[in-house]
């Protein structure tokens, strides 16, 4: 049942055991009267305790066991973790008709303001289902992601941006970024923007950055693989804002050696933004 129908139907029940009882009581005396009274609020206030239980029980088994078995503990919802999430269960999630669209859909929308900047309970609304105002944050967090990663709908990430290169040490000759096979390569030569995709259609998970001559000490390149391997590279270098939401500067490393990108996102709702996913976090209960 829909939030809507768990609501209407405690409200439906609380109202009809209400007029019963209150029929008969206005024929008590007084004092009678406000005992009636007392246990008719309590009687609503079971009925409304059962709603929210409903709720939490939903949330439990729809979302907090999904999000246990497939992304807690793994990159990019925990960092720190060598693990990562898969492309399908991290879009099972937080897609367009995902798990935290569906419940949110399903059980709250009608009872929350979502054009305001920060999502608000309609007046009333928290009180009546009984849950903490702080709960919409986790919601209003995963429309972020899923505006930020799903731009086309449905529940396979695509983020496509643009990358120009603004500026190189003179210590580096060439400079070549592969990402999933998207190649960019940069030798202090004219300078123009170049398309890529994550994930690239076919992605294979590979990224590299690599340099000539090598650095001082050797090196002359970073690889990183795995799905999130772009996102991983990202958070090694330095990503900053630039003048509006859709821009970045990238300054990406090998060692001392280094070249700056300017990042141009497709939308202003990108996921290179600060915190868009190291932000998000999930309660246990409503």
């Amino acid at each position: 049942a829909s939030g809507d129908a768990l609501l209407g139907e405690a409200k439906n029940q609380a109202a009809a055991a209400a007029t019963r009882v209150s029929l008969n009581a206005e024929r008590q005396p007084p004092l009678v009267q406000g005992m009636v009274k007392s246990v008719v609020n309590s009687t609503t206030n079971s009925m409304m305790g059962g709603v929210r239980n409903q709720l939490n029980a939903a949330w439990v088994s729809e979302v907090v066991n999904v999000y246990r078995q497939s992304l807690a503990g793994r990159y990019p919802m925990s960092p720190g973790s060598a693990r990562d999430a898969t492309l399908d269960d991290f879009g099972q999630f937080f897609g367009v008709g995902g798990v935290m669209d569906n419940y949110f859909r399903k059980y709250l929308q009608p009872y929350v303001d979502t054009s305001a900047q920060t999502w608000r309970w309609q007046p009333g609304a928290a009180q009546k289902l009984g849950i903490a105002p702080g709960v919409l944050q986790t919601f209003q967090r995963a429309a972020t992601i899923r505006d930020a990663f799903f731009r086309s709908g449905g529940t396979q990430p695509i983020v496509r941006f643009e990358l120009k290169p603004v500026s190189m040490d003179p210590t580096i000759t060439q400079f070549l970024l592969d990402l999933d096979g998207q190649q960019l390569s940069y030798d202090h030569g004219p300078s123009r923007p170049v398309a890529m995709q994550w994930p690239n259609p076919g992605s294979i998970g590979v990224v590299r950055i690599s340099i000539m001559p090598p650095s001082a000490s050797g090196r002359s390149g970073v690889t990183l693989d795995g799905p999130w391997a772009w996102f991983r590279l990202l958070e090694q270098s330095d990503l900053t804002a630039g003048n509006s939401p859709d821009r970045f500067n990238l300054r990406l490393r090998v060692d001392g050696a280094s070249i700056a990108y300017e990042l141009r996102a497709n939308s202003a709702f990108n996921p290179f933004k600060s915190r868009v996913l190291s932000g998000f976090s999930l309660p246990e209960r409503l």
